[in-house]
Parts: C-alpha cells; structure tokens; sequence
C-alpha cells in the first residue's frame, strides 16, 4: 500500500474576525437595549413605509402589540388631522434621511390622542441607500394642556383688562355728562370756563382709555393713534374752526405705558386749550405737536403755536395759572423737564426718560 509521507495544511486567523464579530453582536445588543428602553416611541419604518420594528414605550402608549403593528403601514398610528403633513414629512425624509421636531399627533388602539415631537434618522448601506429610519417621538401632550392652559388663563385676563378699561372709560364719561349737566346751572363766566377745562383733562383721560380698549394690548399705547382727534375734539369745544387755526402733527410710533400716556395726554390738552384760548386773538393760526426720540432713552413732546406768545409779565416759574403749574407737575411725575420758549409766539417742550417710575410723593 501507499505510505503517507507528509500532510500539508494552511491556516487563516479569525481572531480579527473573530473580534469584528463579538463587537457587532455587542453593539447589536446595546442598541437593542437603548432602543427597547427609551421612554420616547421608537420606530423603524421601511422606505416604503411599513413598519418594521417597536419599542415598548410606543407599544405601551398605542396599545396594540408587536405584531399587530410590524408590517403595517406607518400611517396606522397618526391621527387624520396629522395625515397629510405626515406623508410629506415622510417623503422630505426619503430624500434627505432626516427629520428634526416635527410635530403631529398620534392616536391609540382605543382612541387616545397625543402630541409628539418626531425626529427621524435614516440607517444606511454600505452602499448609503436608506435601509430603515430610526425614529424617535417625544410625547408633549402634558405641555400641549399646559400651554393650552396658559393661553387660556391669558385670554381671560385680556378680557377682563379690556373690561376694565371700557368702564374706566364709561365712568370718565359719566364724570363729563355730570360736569356738563352742573356747568348748565353756572352763571358765573370764570367759573363755567373752569367746569371747561376740567372736562377737557377728564376727556383726555379717557381717550387713553379709549385706545386701549380698542386696541388689543392693554398696556401700551401710541401718541399717534389718538392725540388729533383729541386736539380736534378741542377745537370744537372751543368752537374753532380748524381751517382758522390749523393742526399739524409730527409723531413717532413710540410706545408708552398706560402711566406715561395719561400725564403726557393731560399735558397735551393743557396746553392746546391754553393756545385755543389766548394765543390767537385774530381767530387765525396754527398749532403744532410733535413727539420724537431725543436720545437714547428720553423722548420729547413739543406743543407749540405761533400766536401772541405768553404775556412777559407771566413769570412762568412762579405762575399762578393752575394749567402751567399743572404741566410742570405733571413733568415732574414723568420725571422729566419743561422748557418754555416764546420767541414767535410759545413753544413747550417736555423731555422724559421711556423707562420711569412714577414719583410716589406727587400729588396734583
């Protein structure tokens, strides 16, 4: 017979392999770990949008089972509202393999509707065609009713401040009609001329009023939206006729708080009365308002006419006149500063920071 001589053999090392191996099965496992205990709703949906895999949370959260759901199309678990913005969601992700805070709405076995935040990444090939999604919901259905719930707490309190300056301003009116009805039993021409002027400041009060019922915000409001048909609401207490005495206006949209506008209102009124009453004695001219930015934090409103001027023997610091002293002290309480000039009749100007408190020892 034959006689074996010698046996030849080769040998591969499959440590390596070996190793590669071991490391996929372990990284298999700690995604399967991460991707079955993620309190988040995780999916993987096929490119043609099938289901294919579900963790726990989703399925606790869903309650349909495992296989109930695998190889079921994706849009078994959106709610019809969220139908359509979930197909073109889904195409967006086929094309670029990701998707970032989206929100829709996801609907139970049984009907329980929730809101979530999808975020979606795509798994690829070697070859980087999309294999599966990874995709990850979070639920924000508690911050969905929290923030219903502040909208809500919101709007009731805007109604309620809108309430309140609609009576504000019924009242004021009410305090008018009242001045107006006693000023009917006053025979005395220097004390009817004072009922006049104290149902301009109350007028002027409640134009602010006024706006801010009217326009939505409540807290701020703008010169700009209603010291003309104040100043002209003026004009015909005083029987002007605007085309004798004109107005012209220059006025930023600056905003100001109800604080602000209600002395700078009073203000205003102050001293177009005082124009109406004194500065044109031939029944023509004109009056100008302007409300500007003057630096990086004051403002500066300018009232000013090209009447006779104020009289030189009107000391204006020690005036007796209540309608001057009372626009220095209002001034004061906006924190501010008065500047009379009458050169080509009388110029006012009132600067005040935008950013004040009001001055608690004031008292008018």
């Amino acid at each position: 017979g034959k006689t074996l001589v010698s046996i030849i053999a080769q040998g591969h090392d499959i440590t390596e392999r070996q190793k590669a191996e071991r490391t996929m099965q372990e990284s298999e496992q700690k995604f399967r770990a991460f991707f079955e205990n993620e309190p988040g709703y995780c999916y993987m949906v096929s490119p043609q949008g099938k289901i294919i895999d579900v963790n726990k949370s989703a399925l606790n959260v869903l309650g349909y089972s495992k296989e109930e759901l695998v190889g079921e199309e994706l849009n078994r678990i959106y709610a019809p509202e969220s139908q359509e913005i979930r197909a073109k969601l889904f195409e967006n992700w086929k094309k670029t393999g990701k998707l970032q805070n989206e929100e829709l709405v996801i609907v139970s076995k049984t009907g329980e509707r929730r809101h979530v935040l999808l975020n979606v990444d795509a798994v690829r090939d070697e070859e980087g065609n999309i294999m599966h999604s990874l995709s990850v919901q979070l639920d924000i259905t508690e911050r969905k009713k929290a923030e219903e719930q502040i909208k809500k707490s919101l709007s009731e309190k805007e109604v309620l401040l809108r309430e309140v300056h609609h009576r504000v301003k019924n009242n004021l009116q009410i305090i008018n009609s009242l001045i107006s009805l006693q000023q009917e039993h006053i025979t005395d021409k220097k004390a009817s001329a004072s009922f006049v002027d104290i149902h301009n400041r109350v007028m002027s009060m409640a134009a602010v009023h006024e706006n801010l019922y009217a326009s939505g915000t409540y807290t701020e409001i703008k010169l700009s939206d209603y010291v003309k048909p104040m100043a002209l609401n003026l004009f015909n207490t005083y029987n002007i006729n605007p085309k004798n005495v004109s107005l012209k206006t220059a006025i930023d949209n600056i905003p100001l708080d109800v604080d602000m506008a209600i002395p700078c209102s009073i203000i205003i009124s102050e001293l177009i009365s005082n124009s109406l009453k004194h500065a044109f004695p031939n029944g023509k001219g004109e009056i100008t308002i302007e409300f500007h930015q003057s630096t990086d934090s004051n403002v500066q409103l300018t009232i000013s006419d090209n009447g006779v001027g104020i009289p030189d023997n009107i000391d204006l610091d020690s005036s007796k006149s209540f309608g001057l002293w009372l626009v220095k002290i209002l001034a004061e309480q906006l924190w501010g500063t008065v500047l009379f000039e009458r050169d080509k009749g009388t110029k006012v100007k009132v600067e005040f920071p935008v950013k004040f408190r009001i001055k608690k020892d004031t008292k008018i």
